[in-house]
């Protein structure tokens, strides 16, 4: 079976949607250490941008463990004539503050591979 760029864009913009205006990531890390962030949906245009704010967030690794909170991450999405172009943003995550390096390979991570793993296979990971 063979699934549509549009077919696969729509399963996208619902991924980054969500079923709900606000929802929560959790991430468990080593030493019993963990990551929360508390998102709502600011922005969807479908299509076209779909916003995230930040607006709680807990990261039991760094000293100021709320440094995500009031950052924005924004998905602009743009259909091709081959596929879509996704160009995300983390608005407010800044080169000054403690998780930037660790947080910007992360998101490396998570657009270069798990995404792009979920789109081609139906699984992203972490599963």
């Amino acid at each position: 079976m063979t699934i549509s760029y549009e077919e696969k864009f729509k399963q996208l913009q619902n991924l980054l949607l969500a079923d709900y205006a606000t929802f929560y990531v959790w991430e468990t890390l080593q030493n019993e250490k963990y990551n929360m962030y508390k998102i709502k949906v600011a922005e969807a245009a479908p299509r076209e941008r779909i916003v995230w704010e930040v607006v709680d967030s807990k990261q039991d690794w760094v000293k100021n463990s709320s440094e995500w909170t009031g950052t924005e991450i924004i998905w602009d999405i743009s259909l091709e004539k081959k596929g879509a172009r996704i160009t995300m943003t983390h608005k407010g995550l800044d080169p000054e503050l403690e998780c930037y390096k660790t947080c910007v390979g992360g998101w490396d991570y998570l657009i270069s591979e798990s995404l792009l793993k979920l789109l081609q296979e139906n699984m992203g990971e972490p599963a």
